[in-house]
C-alpha cells in the first residue's frame, strides 16, 4: 500500500514549520528504511553515506540523516553532480581520466556524524515505524 502524502498527528495546532521538518525527517526515516533494508536482503552494511543534489545542502537534514541512519553523512564540494556525472562518463569514454581519476575527484565539503545518544534516536526509529503501519491500515 502506497503511504506517500499520508500524515499522522497533525493538531490544530500544526505549522507549516512542523509539517516542513516533518517531511525532512521523513527524507532521512526513508532512507534509514532502505539502509536496513539492504542490510536485511543483501548482507551489506555501508560505512558511510555519500550524498548530492539539492537537499544536501540542507544541515537539519543532513544532521538527522546522520543521527537516524547512525552514519557518517559526507556532502560533497559539488552538490549538484547530475551535469558533473554526465562530464565525467564522457571524459571516462574518451579516455581523458579514468574510473580511479574520477573517483578521486570527489572533494568534502562537510561530514555530519551521528550523535552518541542511540537510545534516543532508536526511538524515535521506533516512532516512525508505528506511524507508518498506522497509515497502511
Amino acid at each position: 500500500s502506497d503511504v506517500s502524502g499520508l500524515i499522522t498527528g497533525i493538531t490544530r495546532g500544526t505549522t507549516k514549520a512542523h509539517i516542513t521538518r516533518a517531511v525532512l525527517e521523513a527524507m532521512a526515516y526513508s532512507a534509514r528504511d532502505l539502509i536496513e533494508v539492504m542490510k536485511l536482503e543483501g548482507d551489506l552494511e555501508l560505512s558511510k553515506l555519500c550524498v548530492d543534489g539539492g537537499a544536501s545542502q540542507n544541515d537539519f537534514l543532513m544532521q538527522f540523516q546522520s543521527d537516524i541512519t547512525n552514519k557518517i553523512v559526507d556532502r560533497p564540494v559539488e552538490s549538484e553532480s547530475t551535469a558533473l556525472g554526465a562530464a565525467y562518463l564522457c571524459e571516462i569514454a574518451l579516455g581523458i581520466r579514468s574510473v580511479n581519476e574520477v573517483a578521486s575527484a570527489r572533494k568534502t565539503q562537510r561530514l555530519f556524524t551521528p550523535d552518541e545518544n542511540r537510545e534516543k534516536y532508536e526511538k524515535l526509529y521506533e516512532g516512525w515505524q508505528k506511524a507508518v503501519k498506522r497509515c497502511l491500515v
